[in-house]
């Protein structure tokens, strides 16, 4: 029980260094282009919250709001002012730690399983549907997470920044309604960001996944 709990301390210090990193260095884990920044920084939180449950997935989802917040008051441009407020940069990411465990729950729910056959299935022919199984639940799982990210943050933005000069400026001399400011960025940012999600985080948690399980059975096994 020790081992596990020193394994996932190491865990979430290795992810919160991850996240730190691409917080702070310049075109990193925010990369601007058009009117916000595109995120991956969530990529390495849905990861740790994959991997080690709704526990670390709310401590890591935390933490990128907070460094999302300092951020903020280091490089108040544009938008990016208004996360300077822990309405709009911390609740909305603890939400989506939150979430995104139960994403993962829901879509391993939803997926058919293999059936169990009477004919002898090959070993090989096991492991291959079983981990294209987790592969696609991975996937879905990544780019759904990274939405419902999107959507959880952008309202609150809107409610904080809509009728501000920042936001007149931002639009070039026009105030969008709520719809048409989500359905802006999502465009620009938001899908981008989801498919990013599924094509560099799925592969990676498949990986980083299966090594983590095997060695928290190693230690049940001592």
């Amino acid at each position: 029980m020790r081992d596990k709990k020193v394994l996932e301390m190491t865990m979430i210090a290795m992810f919160v260094a991850i996240i730190a990193i691409m917080s702070f260095v310049p075109f990193l884990g925010f990369i601007t282009v058009g009117i916000a920044a595109i995120t991956i920084i969530h990529i390495p939180v849905i990861l740790g919250g994959i991997i080690g449950g709704r526990r670390v997935a709310i401590v890591l989802a935390t933490v990128f709001g907070v460094f999302s917040m300092i951020r903020a008051f280091m490089t108040p441009d544009g938008l990016n002012v208004f996360f300077q407020n822990p309405l709009v940069s911390v609740l909305p990411r603890l939400l989506f730690g939150v979430a995104l465990y139960y994403i993962y729950l829901g879509v391993h729910k939803v997926l058919p399983r293999q059936k169990e056959s009477t004919n002898e299935t090959s070993e090989i022919s096991k492991k291959v549907v079983k981990h294209t199984r987790e592969l696609v639940a991975l996937g879905i799982t990544f780019g759904l997470s990274s939405l419902v990210h999107s959507m959880l943050v952008l309202p609150v933005l809107f409610a904080f920044a809509s009728g501000t000069t920042v936001m007149i400026n931002t639009f070039e001399g026009v105030d969008p309604d709520a719809l048409s400011f989500i359905w802006i960025v999502m465009g620009a940012n938001g899908f981008l960001e989801a498919v990013l999600a599924v094509v560099i985080g799925a592969p990676v948690a498949w990986r980083v996944r299966a090594f983590y399980e095997s060695q928290i059975q190693a230690f049940d096994q001592e």
